[in-house]
């Protein structure tokens, strides 16, 4: 009996690898993905169609009229391509429909294949919606495609706003080498993410039937910088404040492994007291905005930007992973490459790779630091460098002086900046 099980075992076990080598050789091909350019333009053009898209659904009594043309489409899928890296988008609009192709080079040992598929979106009896779809050379029907999709936007977009997206989304229209989506009546579409994509640790509480906020204790943490506001009328570091609060952690954590959940209590009232007042409702979502009291605007080696640019990465790591905040924070200052911006700024850079590790290292954290070294010292023990770091560089100074985006300069510059923040001494090593 045992001999036949096993056999059978061994046989399924066959089968499965035979199936799965099979399906890989059906679903990717030998060749090398070509990576998509980005400029400034495409970060300015995609920006501003989609604000104008959110206002227009946010306000929408007059109805909704979303026009994309080829170039538009371009730069949306440069910038795609750019943030999902390795991720290579491309798409042709007309008047058969839109084509929408996707490829990406496999990590070794299969570097010399890809993955690539693509689907085709049209005009059908049941209004704009995918018609076809191919990964590698398997058929996937349009039917299945849609599902996925609808699927799709829910998981991402709370309700009703996802059932609304997903009724205009039927209305498009191909004319003139342009997708129309038109609504003439319709009431406004308030898109809002689905709260349970804020965190997986969150999605995992909420599967497990015990979902809890991300910081429960925020409060305590903001009526102490309240307290401290009030004691210091002239301070305004961002360092002195966070300090105290780790103080404040620590005095709260009965253990070691209290400690990690103390301070991130502490850095979530950080990021909604003195970043954004709207966090509170990724931190608490039982807290409103009254909640955080009125606090003064803090400075990180001398500067009220960077404050932001550290607080807000450290919020997008906190909700999302530290590859979007970063990502963010790279798509951000492209824009501000463009003509008539600020110019890409490599502090500004430094400023979000040090939040990012901030909030990944909270476990690292030295309680030892935080006891003993004065505000000064523990700035530098948390925030690198940056007083070297070129910044306000324009486009063309940036493919000049750096090779372009994908120059060797410009990486080098960025592994500086990393180097410099994985050896920030707040942290204990590994």
């Amino acid at each position: 009996m045992w001999k036949k099980l096993l056999r059978f075992v061994v046989k399924c076990t066959i089968g499965l690898c035979v199936l799965g080598v099979v399906l890989f050789w059906l679903i990717t091909t030998k060749g090398q993905v070509d990576s998509r350019s980005l400029s400034s333009q495409d970060v300015v053009d995609s920006h501003q169609l989609v604000s104008s898209t959110l206002q227009q659904l946010r306000f929408s009594q007059n109805g909704i009229e979303v026009e994309l043309a080829q170039p538009q489409l371009d730069a949306l899928l440069n910038v795609a391509s750019h943030t999902l890296h390795p991720v290579v988008f491309h798409g042709a609009l007309g008047d058969f429909g839109v084509v929408v192709h996707v490829a990406m080079t496999l990590p070794r040992p299969f570097e010399q294949r890809l993955l690539h598929g693509y689907c085709l979106f049209s005009e059908t009896r049941a209004g704009f919606a995918i018609d076809s779809c191919q990964l590698g050379k398997l058929p996937v029907p349009g039917m299945l495609a849609m599902l996925m999709l609808r699927t799709s936007v829910r998981i991402v977009f709370a309700s009703p706003s996802d059932q609304q997206l997903l009724a205009l989304l039927q209305q498009g229209r191909l004319s003139d080498g342009r997708l129309v989506f038109r609504q003439p009546d319709v009431s406004d579409i308030d898109l809002q993410l689905n709260p349970r994509l804020y965190s997986g640790r969150q999605l995992g509480r909420e599967l497990l039937g015990t979902a809890a906020p991300l910081a429960p204790d925020v409060d305590v943490y903001l009526a102490a910088l309240e307290r401290l506001a009030e004691a210091y009328p002239q301070e305004r570091r961002l360092a002195f404040f966070t300090q105290q609060l780790l103080l404040l952690a620590l005095e709260r954590s009965a253990s070691e492994a209290q400690q990690e959940y103390e301070y991130r209590q502490a850095l979530w009232a950080l990021a909604t007291g003195f970043g954004n007042r709207g966090f509170i409702r990724f931190a608490n979502d039982g807290l409103g905005r009254e909640a955080v009291p009125k606090l003064p605007g803090v400075v990180l080696a001398g500067r009220r930007d960077l404050t932001l640019h550290f607080l807000y990465s450290a919020v997008i790591k906190q909700v999302g992973n530290p590859y979007l905040a970063d990502q963010i924070g790279r798509l951000k200052e492209i824009h501000d490459a463009a003509d008539g911006g600020s110019g890409y700024s490599f502090v500004d850079i430094a400023a979000n790779k040090a939040g990012i590790w901030f909030a990944e290292h909270l476990h690292q954290i030295d309680d030892v630091k935080v006891l003993t070294l004065d505000t000064a010292a523990f700035e530098r023990a948390f925030f690198p460098e940056v007083r070297d770091l070129p910044e306000g560089l324009s486009e063309a100074q940036v493919q000049l002086l750096l090779g372009g985006l994908q120059g060797d300069g410009f990486q080098a510059v960025h592994q500086l900046i990393d180097s410099r923040v994985s050896e920030l001494t707040l942290f204990k090593p590994d």
